[in-house]
């Protein structure tokens, strides 16, 4: 798991490992039935689905690629209901250069989100996670009709009927339900609207959509709730254990991204991201932390947002990235503005990885950056400054 590079008066334990939708695949039989929570994510990433006759690994078939995420050393894409994954091991898989078929969930999966701990798709309303000892299981105690997971460090959410809930790790209020009592058990966030859309994690926080208004709760030491109050050069611990609403954003928010320790959101157009800064991944060409969200200079038009780990990037004609950008090097590399990145068509969906980043063109899906575990799908070992195909030929 991506690692914290400033010092806080807090460590956060890894207690429990958690799921969010990370992937899932066709179907096997009949899932296994354990009653087991668990889950992580870093939060949205802006995958969109592109239907019709798609290309994939050079052969053209009727398919229809919903979405694509990326981890830290895996990633996974919703191709027609079915969840494929490549990378260091996804589910009961080793590390694999193409894309494996996650056989044991019943189909078909509707979403599938990334995780900082083991794999999650949600089937049928109900979520599902699996982890690299290739036990997989129900998540247990959720409201039927669960339409989105995601967790952090120990703790996960979920939204059920418009409405949050969330379990786990709770020293920083992680769990939203006013203590910071850990809870084995999903616990309805108190204080937000009932119409929730979506949900983003970060390490130690979440944030939520819900009326066009962006609602954070957890730890903010960095600026990570995006409540105003400024962030000191001691970063003094500061958490909420009840959602705060995000302050110096714009009505009608449509998606939501979160790094490791920031979040940023989408308002017509415009790119707004708040939190810690260290690698440049707010896009503001500076490396100070910002409890005030604010735009994104020199972008607009923007249509899809991720974020993860230390690194964000938007689609906004082009692909633009920005923040930590280089395994490939024997030193960290960032850049602390929006960098172009080659795609020579239109790209509809991105997702964000810790040093590898995919996206969605034209109907077939490319990765580029760091490949030291497959992350890039492309049946070769070698890494990729400029995007690469991932080869379905397998399949399709």
């Amino acid at each position: 798991m991506p690692k914290r590079s400033f010092d806080v008066l807090v460590s956060v334990a890894l207690l429990s490992l958690s799921c969010s939708s990370g992937s899932g695949g066709t179907a096997a039989g009949t899932p296994s039935p354990d009653a087991g929570v668990g889950g992580a994510n870093e939060g949205g990433g802006g995958s969109q689905s592109t239907g019709g006759s798609q290309s994939l690994g050079g052969a053209t078939v009727g398919t229809e690629v919903e979405s694509v995420v990326v981890g830290d050393t895996t990633a996974c894409a919703l191709i027609s209901g079915l969840v494929y994954c490549w990378g260091e091991p996804n589910s009961q898989y080793a590390a694999d250069l193409k894309p494996l078929r996650e056989d044991r969930l019943t189909t078909p999966v509707s979403a599938i989100e990334r995780s900082l701990g083991p794999d999650c798709a949600l089937v049928g309303g109900d979520a599902y996670c699996w982890n690299g000892t290739g036990k997989l299981w129900k998540v247990a105690d959720l409201p039927a009709g669960v339409t989105a997971i995601s967790g952090g460090s120990s703790f996960n959410c979920a939204i059920a009927g418009g409405k949050v809930y969330c379990w786990g790790r709770n020293n920083l209020g992680q769990v939203g339900d006013g203590t910071r009592t850990d809870s084995t058990v999903p616990a309805p966030v108190q204080g937000l609207p009932a119409d929730v859309t979506s949900i983003a994690t970060g390490e130690s926080f979440t944030c939520a959509l819900a009326g066009g208004d962006v609602y954070c709760w957890g730890e903010g030491t960095v600026g990570q709730l995006g409540d105003e109050i400024p962030v000191t050069s001691a970063f003094t611990l500061r958490y909420s254990t009840t959602p705060v609403k995000v302050q110096s954003l714009p009505r009608g928010v449509t998606a939501l991204a979160a790094g490791l320790l920031y979040a940023c959101a989408l308002s017509d157009g415009t790119m707004y991201c708040w939190g810690f800064n260290k690698e440049g991944q707010l896009g503001d060409g500076t490396t100070s932390p910002r409890s005030v969200a604010a735009a994104v200079p020199g972008l607009s038009g923007v249509t899809a947002i991720s974020a993860y780990s230390y690194t964000t990037c938007a689609v906004a004609g082009g692909v633009y990235c920005w923040g930590f950008r280089d395994l490939l090097g024997s030193t960290r590399e960032f850049d602390t503005s929006p960098v172009p990145v080659p795609f020579p068509g239109n790209v509809s969906a991105i997702s964000v990885g810790t040093g590898a980043n995919c996206a969605i063109m034209d109907g077939a899906i490319y990765c580029w950056g760091d490949n030291h575990y497959g992350q890039l799908g492309s049946g070769s070992a070698d890494s990729s400054k400029t995007p690469v195909k991932v080869d379905f030929s397998a399949f399709f």
